[in-house]
């Protein structure tokens, strides 16, 4: 799985969208809404992390997407209750939930 951020996540989508056509920067950075510096280092990054492959030459480009990423969805254990012998009892324990979801960028720093 990539770990992407919100603006990665922004211009993979558009990317996406635009599948195997030639794109200038200019266009693509203001329909996402950055500038076109951000948007290029924001296509360097995904490159770099394997998420997309480019092609062709000058200042168009043509973007193919290589892999999506993909959340995991939560995962809840099943357990057995010590005292009743139930399958997930909520009156006697506390369930077990686990989940494969990161903090958000801006909680870790919060």
């Amino acid at each position: 799985m990539i770990d992407l951020t919100d603006r990665e996540r922004i211009v993979l989508t558009y990317i996406r969208r635009r599948q195997g056509e030639h794109i200038s920067g200019v266009t693509d950075s203001r329909i996402c809404g950055l500038t076109q510096t951000t948007f290029n280092r924001t296509v360097s990054m995904l490159r770099a992390k394997g998420a997309i492959k480019l092609g062709g030459n000058h200042n168009f480009r043509t973007m193919t997407v290589l892999e999506e990423p993909t959340q995991e969805p939560a995962r809840v254990e099943s357990y057995t209750c010590p005292r009743c012998g139930a399958r997930n009892c909520a009156e006697h324990s506390a369930g077990v939930l686990t989940t494969s979801a990161r903090i958000p960028a801006w909680r870790a720093y919060a």
